[in-house]
């Protein structure tokens, strides 16, 4: 628990204690209790997102496991929400977790991918700090959406080829950190 101080004429005195965290990154430094949205989720952090290791769902990019191009169901449809659901890594870090409590127990799922939020603003898409709950993993969880400047009219997501070629450069920009490949690489790769 964190005493939050309060300004006044110049002096400090203590107020009502509340559970503030502040995630520690080399940009900002933002101040928030779990279960409230961050204003901004710094360029510096990175989010996370598990995998299923297997040939359907991973893919190689010459010498680099990559995972296969997520899903149109992977941006619209994940616990209701729009954008692909993924889990800031640094507030996870503050709870002074490892990056296996993304897999949530789910045996299917053996691989933590990673993705920088610099990265991710790059190929132009929307980073948002969406806590779901108040539990470790609920409150680190953050939505990756399309573009706005990408979506057709009268649509929630871009028309196909722009689609497929953002879910493409997204793909690609993730790199496991967490559990080790197991599917082979294919001849020719």
């Amino acid at each position: 628990m964190v005493w939050a101080p309060k300004r006044t004429q110049r002096r400090f005195h203590v107020t009502a204690p509340r559970v503030v965290y502040s995630i520690m990154t080399s940009g900002a430094v933002p101040g928030f209790a779990c279960g409230e949205r961050c204003i901004r989720i710094p360029d510096t952090d990175h989010l996370c997102r598990r995998f299923i290791d297997d040939p359907n769902h991973i893919t190689w990019d010459g010498e680099r496991p990559i995972p296969h191009p997520m899903s149109d169901n992977s941006f619209n449809m994940e616990k209701g929400r729009h954008g692909l659901s993924t889990s800031w890594r640094q507030h996870i870090q503050h709870h002074l977790l490892g990056l296996e409590v993304i897999l949530d127990g789910d045996p299917r799922y053996t691989l933590v991918g990673e993705i920088s939020v610099t990265d991710a603003r790059a190929i132009g898409m929307r980073v948002d700090h969406d806590p779901t709950g108040d539990k470790p993993i609920d409150c680190a969880h953050t939505s990756v959406d399309w573009p706005l400047n990408s979506l057709a009219q009268n649509s929630d997501r871009p028309p196909s080829p722009e689609r497929k070629l953002i879910k493409n450069r997204l793909a690609t920009s993730f790199r496991f950190v967490h559990g080790e490949v197991q599917t082979p690489r294919p001849d020719g790769a």
